[in-house]
């Protein structure tokens, strides 16, 4: 079962040393025992042996992150940004495997969609309405041997939604649709739209808790009345948003005469 011939050869120069090619076959952290056996032809041989290790010669990748990257609290993950590159001394770069792992300094930034490009590394980096900005670590394998690098990771805060109304009317015991002027929009996402009291319009007034869309009916009295919504994100930050609604008298026409 060794993979090593019986007999090695003979040193017939006596010079105390040998160079030994190693059959391309032996086995990667292959172990064995040498015996070396001296005479000079005259006195009784010499035998001594040792143990000896033939190592499988790999190298660890190395990991080598990108420039430091900002994200914003509350922010979905986005498109993939290039996290770093990798090298190995006996595996091509694009056959290297790239995780996340723990050991960085941030909490609640997190890296996912990890794609390894010919030695490039990209992932979608996300971070949680109460991340902390500080290093994400990733491991790059070789499926033997590992090696890490630390991603520097800054953090931007959480903004408010967006969500405005332009003034608007409505005739007396009618209705009618508003829509918003900008918005509702926002870094992450928009979780809930709500109407907020209304003060003294006493009409039906309804609102889409998605587009941000009021309906009106049956508008009253007349007169201008402040219109108010909210608009609350992921991470619990709100806008409210606030216009005048005109209830305008109708035009009473009898015979064509006003």
């Amino acid at each position: 079962g060794s993979p090593f011939p019986t007999l090695i050869t003979s040193d017939i120069a006596n010079t105390g040393s040998f160079a030994w090619l190693i059959p391309a076959n032996t086995p990667p952290t292959t172990q064995g025992r040498i015996r070396v056996r001296e005479h000079d032809f005259v006195a009784p041989a010499g035998v001594s042996s040792a143990n000896f290790s033939i190592g499988s010669g790999n190298t660890a990748p190395t990991f080598t992150p990108a420039a430091a990257i900002s994200r914003q609290r509350g922010s979905a993950a986005g498109a993939p940004v290039t996290v770093g590159t990798v090298t190995d001394g006996q595996t091509a770069a694009g056959s290297l495997t790239v995780t996340q792992i723990a050991g960085g300094t941030s909490t609640g930034v997190t890296a996912t969609s990890i794609v390894n490009t010919g030695g490039t590394i990209s992932a979608a980096i996300a971070a949680s309405c109460t991340a902390n900005a500080g290093t994400l670590r990733f491991q790059v394998s070789d499926s033997s041997l590992q090696g890490t690098g630390d991603l520097q990771v800054n953090l931007n805060p959480n903004t408010n939604p967006t969500l405005t109304y332009a003034a608007s009317s409505v005739g007396l015991g009618s209705g009618r649709t508003i829509n918003p002027a900008t918005g509702p929009s926002d870094n992450g996402s928009i979780t809930s739209i709500q109407l907020l009291p209304q003060g003294g319009y006493g009409g039906t007034i309804s609102i889409n808790s998605t587009t941000g869309v009021i309906t009106l009916s049956n508008a009253t009295p007349v007169g201008s009345h402040t219109i108010s919504v909210r608009a609350t994100d992921n991470c619990g930050a709100f806008t409210d948003s606030s216009f005048q609604l005109t209830v305008t008298a109708q035009n009473v026409f009898a015979n064509g005469f006003e």
